[in-house]
């Protein structure tokens, strides 16, 4: 029985060892403060995995963005517009009105309206920057004691995961944050109020709910900023998680009459263009930054829900007991990688234990506990990885001497694959003879080749005494190979190419095609290139003839045999093609209808075989009126020709409509039984939109063609463009 003691002794001993000495090792370089960063991440995981909280009933927000600063037509808004506003919401009845906006300055007209609003507004809180550089609050709100420090705590990240509740300047008093403020009003009125437990850890009771100050380091954080009085930002989700309205609809009465009965409503900008967005646990980009307005309002939901509703305040543990926490995991993995490293199950193992490490600090958070997760990982990790080495160190000592025995029998299998060797290459020189593929093989070193089979000496017509020991680039045998030995290096370099195109040239000076595919070999110690060809010259005629006649039968399709432009067919089919490209690039399509002025006349009198003549050359002069690839002409229909213009304004449009006109009277073909000019004339409708996918592309032609029509109508030989 001792003697078993003491060999489980042995076997564990290093366990024993390693787990404490990862765990300290992973606690120092956490307090130096190295891992903060990514404890922080984990936090912002959590927070992005929990579930979403419902919207809380008991705040509005009544947000000013770019459309209502457009309302208001100047910014600051007014102090008119501002006691409107107040005064609008005040008809509601809210319980607190929280105006997260700076006023240190009267901004005209309306300043002593403003005044009057601030002092018959018993329940309008404002706010003070006091931190960087300071912004008052308005002196007659400051006179009043209704203000609140506004300012955000970022952290090193530019993240904002705490909130102020109260702080304290040089030689001032202390003074409540902002959110503070708006939720000791609301709650006054459910009896409940500020009670002090214990004045020195800064313990207060608030309804339902125990706060604590904010310490140094507290959950990841290391000598964290402590200044004033802190907590951890309990978020209830990401933005739109309070009832929102705008300012607008409020000045405008388009409210529900109880929307802000009985409520916390905060009043502040949420425009992109004042730049007050501030990055959070929810934050992955600019577009999910929350609005300082909306940081206030989740303090403000925090302490109300957390007073009344006994909803979680984020907690942290000591840090002797988040010590113990490393120890435990250490300690956890280093036992259980020695005890799966025999069954080959150690990774598998840590990975399991690593995700309940994972899943329990989840679970924690969401019963309002913050416990480390980056670093406890890291030492189930160094654990693991440190017990493994030290035990397969010593399986590796002990396997030495099986090694040695290994190598005694290690000679006769050698011997016995040199025999499979000799009888592999045996069987390889009988399929190289007999393949019908042409194949050479080349030495690297040399460059030169060793060997052809007849396939290859037939495919290129030269005999073996030609070709063998000479440099792979000597013969006039490659077309597109300029540098042969540097192909064949990058050939032994990846190991081999397959079905690589060339050209080769015959003897008799023949060009042909063939694919190839390289793998390099040894052979008797030699390093070789093996190279197989595949003749596919007939199936490349083949294949360009077919592309000749599919570029043929396309051409007469799309093409109108007249007029040498596209048919109505391509028209249509070009059409869809930019209305649909110019919606999702959101760029304007214009589109010019044209009409030849009396092209009847014009066939009577002069005959259709005339009036095919005019109209292929008014055909190309609109041709070369388009200056752009993307323009397109085509033949609408008769005598109409149509030109499509992507991401062209209606300027640019009339722009080439005149062109057009310019081009066909520089033509100067006779019409003297035209009812407009001795030339032939065009009239031309023209219009421009920017395409919509819910909108037919029918509705560009149809307002293309009214403008054609009223182009006529005003006496023809003219442009005419009109919206769509």
């Amino acid at each position: 029985m001792w003697q078993t003691f003491k060999l489980a002794v042995r076997q564990w001993s290093d366990i024993f060892i390693i787990a404490p000495s990862v765990a300290a090792f992973v606690i120092g370089c956490s307090l130096t403060g190295g891992f903060q960063l990514l404890e922080w991440a984990a936090l912002d995981l959590f927070f992005r995995l929990r579930p979403l909280e419902p919207i809380d009933p008991r705040i509005a927000i009544v947000s000013i963005d770019d459309s209502d600063i457009a309302y208001f037509k100047q910014w600051p808004m007014s102090d008119a517009q501002l006691a409107n506003a107040i005064e609008a919401i005040r008809q509601h009845q809210p319980r607190a009105i929280g105006l997260d906006l700076y006023r240190d300055l009267p901004v005209e007209p309306g300043h002593h309206q403003w005044i009057q609003t601030m002092q018959t507004t018993p329940n309008l809180i404002g706010i003070e920057k006091v931190n960087g550089n300071p912004v008052p609050a308005p002196t007659i709100l400051g006179q009043l004691d209704r203000v609140g420090v506004a300012d955000l705590i970022s952290d090193a990240d530019g993240k904002v995961r705490r909130a102020l509740l109260s702080v304290r300047p040089q030689d001032e008093r202390t003074r409540l944050s902002f959110g503070v403020k708006l939720a000791l009003m609301y709650l006054e009125d459910e009896g409940i109020v500020l009670e002090s437990i214990d004045v020195d850890r800064q313990q207060y009771r608030l309804g339902k709910a125990v706060f604590n100050r904010f310490q140094q380091n507290d959950g990841g954080y290391v000598r964290a900023d402590n200044r004033g009085y802190q907590i951890l930002l309990n978020f209830r989700g990401a933005s739109g998680s309070f009832q929102t309205v705008s300012i607008t609809d409020v000045l405008e009465n388009r409210i529900p009459p109880d929307f802000l009965q009985d409520r916390i409503v905060l009043i502040g900008p949420t425009a992109s263009s004042l730049e007050d967005a501030f990055y959070n646990p929810y934050s992955t980009d600019d577009l999910t930054a929350l609005y300082g307005l909306e940081i206030h309002a989740h303090l403000v939901s925090q302490i109300v829900s957390a007073a009344l509703d006994e909803r979680h305040l984020i907690r942290v543990l000591p840090d002797p007991i988040e010590w113990l926490w490393i120890l435990g995991w250490s300690w956890g993995s280093a036992v259980l990688s020695a005890m799966c490293l025999r069954k080959r199950w150690t990774v598998v193992s840590v990975v399991l234990l690593g995700a309940c490490l994972v899943i329990l600090s989840y679970e924690a958070f969401i019963a309002g506990w913050w416990i480390p997760v980056f670093t406890p990982l890291l030492a189930v990790a160094g654990s693991a990885i440190s017990s493994t080495s030290c035990i397969l160190w010593k399986n590796i000592k002990l396997s030495h001497q099986q090694l040695e025995e290994y190598a005694r029998t290690l000679e006769q299998k050698v011997e016995e694959r040199a025999e499979q060797l000799r009888l592999s290459e045996e069987k390889f020189a009988k399929v190289f003879r007999a393949t019908p593929c042409p194949i050479v093989i080349v030495s690297v070193d040399e460059g030169k080749y060793i060997n052809i089979n007849q396939s290859f000496l037939k495919a290129t017509g030269y005999t073996s005494e030609e070709i063998l020991d000479r440099p792979f680039g000597e013969l006039d045998l490659w077309v597109n190979a300029q540098h042969p030995s540097v192909s064949i290096d990058d050939f032994t370099r990846q190991g081999g190419v397959n079905n690589h195109e060339l050209r080769f040239r015959t003897k008799k000076g023949e060009e042909r095609t063939a694919l190839f595919s390289t793998e390099a070999v040894n052979l008797r110690g030699q390093n070789c290139l093996l190279v197989i060809f595949n003749d596919i010259t007939d199936r490349k005629r083949a294949e360009a003839a077919l592309e000749a006649a599919n570029h043929k039968l396309h051409r007469i399709a799309t093409m109108d045999s007249l007029t040498q432009v596209a048919n109505r067919r391509r028209f249509d089919e070009y059409l869809n093609q930019e209305w649909q490209r110019m919606s999702r690039e959101r760029a304007p399509l214009s589109l010019i209808l044209c009409d030849v002025d009396d092209f009847k006349r014009y066939n009577d009198t002069y005959g259709h075989q005339a009036g095919d003549v005019c109209l292929h050359q008014i055909a190309q002069a609109i041709r070369r009126a388009l200056k752009r690839p993307a323009d397109l002409v085509a033949r609408y229909g008769g005598e109409e020709f149509a030109a499509i213009l992507p991401n062209t304004p209606a300027s640019g449009a009339m722009q080439v409509a005149r062109a057009i006109r310019e081009e066909i009277w520089k033509l100067a073909i006779p019409h003297t039984a035209s009812r407009v000019s001795d030339l032939v004339t065009v009239s031309l409708g023209v219009t421009t939109q920017i395409p919509i996918l819910t909108r037919p592309v029918e509705f560009l032609i149809a307002a293309s063609d009214r403008a054609l029509y009223e182009a006529k109508a005003r006496g023809r030989n003219c442009a005419v463009a009109r919206p769509a």
